[in-house]
């Protein structure tokens, strides 16, 4: 007698298998969805990219020399 697996009792490929079907039915469905997972982090990687350089140009600086007695 062969017993129907319940929800918890799927392997980890099958609910893997599962939730990339739902997913990819969510995003043919919402096209904005592509547009928040792909385009929306290049943007905001390339805006803090920009923003926080780390160059040091046209900052004042005072260098001094300790003296010892």
């Amino acid at each position: 007698m062969k017993r129907e697996r319940g929800r918890s009792q799927l392997r980890f490929g099958e609910q893997l298998l599962i939730l990339l079907e739902k997913e990819w039915l969510q995003m043919v469905r919402d096209p904005a969805v592509i547009f928040m997972g792909a385009l929306l982090p290049v943007v905001l990687i390339v805006l803090f990219g920009w923003g926080l350089s780390m160059d040091l140009l046209k900052v004042p600086a005072v260098l001094r020399a300790n003296q010892l007695p």
